[in-house]
């Protein structure tokens, strides 16, 4: 009876073939993690996430982070250059970064020097800064690079205060624009707020007065803002004067979007 017993055993074991046993090594090499967002793993995603809304805002701008990646590798394919790279370096957050760096200053700045001496091209160092500057905007700021995409300039003022007896001004209310409500924003009272962020990116410019719609200033300057600092300066016995200039988009505004070719599609 042991030897029938052990015969049991050795015909269950000869069943299960190695083949059974073992893992598809074509399946395990397949199942490769996919690049991780950048919007969902930084610290800007996790606060969107806690605030109404956010979680849709946050979903257009992993939208849009998932666009500008695709169309800078199929540049980098075009032009005979590993995507893997450059896919890869976007795919690092800048929280991995800080945590690979040990969080401090000059942790960080080290491995960043390190990095740098890393082989790149040029498409590799656009997909990380024009990702970074993406990484930076909410929807409303791209819905503004949109409607800047084609080349209009919109009308932007600032009041300027100065005491009567001064030569020397300066601003009390900066960047109010049409081009927020023009571009459909949805809280277009904090278009300054979205063209000044725009501009300190290098994403458009403010230049001297190119539209000569004078209706279009005249709007402007009766922004509710705007009166209440003209009215408050002339209480003051201070001087005021609106200054008229123009808003358009930067030299690197436009590389980016040309590498996005949103408007293409």
């Amino acid at each position: 009876m042991a030897e029938d017993r052990q015969d049991a055993v050795d015909n269950k074991g000869a069943k299960q073939s190695p083949a059974a046993v073992a893992p598809s090594t074509s399946k395990a090499r397949s199942k490769q993690p996919a690049a991780a967002s950048l919007i969902g793993s930084s610290l800007a995603g996790r606060l969107l996430r806690r605030v109404p809304g956010g979680s849709f805002a946050e979903r257009q701008l992993e939208k849009v982070e998932a666009r500008v990646v695709q169309r800078l590798k199929q540049r980098l394919d075009a032009a005979g250059q590993p995507s893997q790279v450059s896919v890869l370096a976007v795919s690092v957050s800048a929280d991995a970064q800080h945590g690979a760096a040990g969080g401090l200053p000059g942790n960080l700045l080290r491995h960043l020097l390190e990095r740098s001496q890393e082989p790149r091209t040029k498409q590799q160092a656009e997909v990380e800064y024009f990702t970074l500057l993406l990484r930076e905007l909410v929807p409303d700021e791209a819905r503004i690079l949109a409607g800047l995409s084609d080349g209009v300039c919109y009308p932007v003022i600032d009041v300027l205060i100065a005491s009567k007896f001064s030569i020397v001004s300066r601003p009390t209310v900066e960047c109010v624009s049409t081009v927020g409500k023009s571009a459909g924003v949805q809280a277009p009272d904090l278009t300054p707020d979205y063209v000044r962020h725009l501009r300190r990116l290098g994403l458009l410019d403010i230049v001297p007065q190119q539209t000569p719609e004078e209706q279009q200033y005249q709007i402007l300057e009766t922004d509710s803002e705007v009166r209440r600092a003209v009215e408050a300066a002339h209480k003051a016995g201070k001087r005021s004067q609106i200054l008229r200039r123009s808003i358009r988009m930067s030299a690197v505004g436009q590389r980016l979007w040309a590498v996005c070719k949103i408007s293409g599609e």
